[in-house]
């Protein structure tokens, strides 16, 4: 009976937790409902028949953004498995916590339990599924983070004969999975941090039935901390982007690409040396990584910093992409006009009646500006009213309970590259999702 009652609470919790995720003790117990099984049949059924009184659903503490409950075509028969990622509490005997994963497969209109891949450490990191053996079905990485280690620990499974076998395990710090030298065949990407401060890439890649070191490199710059991120850096290329954060306000941007088994490095810290860290990530949606770089203010003005984004230029240089304003005390960005080029600054500026405000002028020369461009201005959401913006020309960008995000587009000539009208603003203002 305790049990049905447990479960029938857990059900509940996920049923209810209305846009996404409940935080318990840690991140590791994070509860999500699915998204890609909306039947809540199908979820109650699971939990019960595959989740006991000790188990609770958890999300990997480095994609939050995914779901407790997945659904993915594991051994490529084109209807999709299950995979249910749990923790299972302490028990006497360990004093540990263990964490594994579930992968169902229906058969005769019924859910079975065909592998329970059981783990250690203190919570899953990831789970990720891609085809690297070249047989069209993905294995299945799963990475533990472990306490007080700088790295965590990563094994992968592939599946033959109805179940999934261990074929490599190995510790990192950050984990890729792309194909490098365009063969058709995805490689692992494994970024380590080592005891001596300094940072470790290796690309595997299976053959002769094993997963092989390809090239092994040693980047000796003793960084305070470090992001990977694998992909498209061209149309034609794909390589592998590394943030380091050296402290004391200097951070910088790697980037590798693979030619005849080789790591090339062809983008060198002076290209790329900031003050502060971005991570590098697709920003402008064409399904090619930029890097970014903080520009630094307009002292005479006091002006808020920008960042500009850059690509490479598939031969010995960069690229610029775009810039964009960030307010991440409110959520959202502004997306600068192309044709603003730099000539430009943004002020925060100060009025009572208003939450916040950031205006957008002209720079025309380093010692004087023009007139107001137009304005992001925030307000108190019991205090709002439309007449406190009579005769200007507004448009509501975003609102909730509490705050309304307001664009006011101010009169500027039409025939001014400088010119901005309602939709103009709605266009380049946008909500930053992490």
């Amino acid at each position: 009976m305790s049990k049905k009652i447990n479960l029938a609470i857990l059900g509940i919790m996920i049923l209810f937790s209305l846009s996404g995720c409940r935080v318990y003790k840690s991140p590791s117990e994070l509860i999500k409902r699915p998204k890609s099984l909306e039947n809540t049949n199908y979820i109650k059924n699971i939990i019960y028949d595959f989740l006991s009184e000790q188990d609770t659903l958890t999300l990997a503490t480095s994609q939050k953004n995914k779901e407790a409950i997945r659904t993915v075509d594991i051994d490529g028969d084109k209807t999709d498995e299950i995979l249910l990622l749990y923790k299972t509490y302490k028990n006497i005997y360990s004093d540990e916590d263990e964490y594994a994963v579930i992968i169902l497969k229906k058969k005769n209109d019924k859910w079975h339990e065909i592998n329970r891949i059981e783990g250690w450490g203190d919570s899953i990191d990831l789970v990720e599924y891609k085809d690297i053996t070249g047989d069209n079905m993905p294995e299945i990485f799963i990475g533990y983070n472990i306490q007080d280690s700088p790295n965590k620990s990563l094994r992968v499974y592939s599946y033959h004969d109805g179940y999934f076998n261990i074929i490599h395990d190995t510790e990192y710090r950050d984990f890729g999975l792309d194909d490098l030298d365009n063969d058709g065949k995805n490689e692992l990407i494994i970024l380590n941090r080592l005891e001596d401060n300094s940072t470790n890439i290796k690309v595997l890649n299976y053959f002769n039935g094993q997963i092989n070191l390809i090239d092994n490199l040693l980047i000796d710059n003793k960084s305070y901390y470090s992001i990977m991120n694998v992909g498209n850096v061209s149309n034609y290329k794909k390589g592998i982007f590394i943030d380091f954060d050296m402290g004391t306000y200097r951070s910088y941007t790697d980037l590798y690409i693979m030619e005849n088994n080789k790591l090339i490095e062809i983008l060198t810290n002076d290209k790329t040396s900031r003050m502060d860290m971005i991570k590098s990530q697709d920003i402008n949606n064409d399904n090619i990584i930029e890097f970014g770089i903080i520009s630094k203010p307009n002292s005479m003005y006091n002006s808020n910093p920008v960042n500009i984004w850059y690509q490479w230029d598939d031969k010995e240089n960069i690229k610029l992409v775009l810039r964009e304003y960030y307010n991440y005390n409110y959520g959202y960005k502004i997306q600068i006009p192309s044709n603003w080029e730099d000539k430009f600054i943004v002020i925060q500026e100060y009025d009572k009646n208003i939450e916040n405000k950031i205006s957008f002028y002209p720079l025309y020369t380093n010692k004087y500006h023009g007139e107001i461009i137009f304005s992001i201005e925030i307000y108190d959401k019991d205090k709002w009213n439309p007449a406190l913006l009579k005769n200007q020309k507004y448009a509501i960008l975003k609102e909730n309970e509490k705050s309304i995000v307001i664009g006011i587009a101010y009169d500027i000539n039409e025939e001014s590259k400088y010119f901005v009208n309602e939709e103009i603003i709605k266009k380049v203002f946008k909500n930053i999702i992490e």
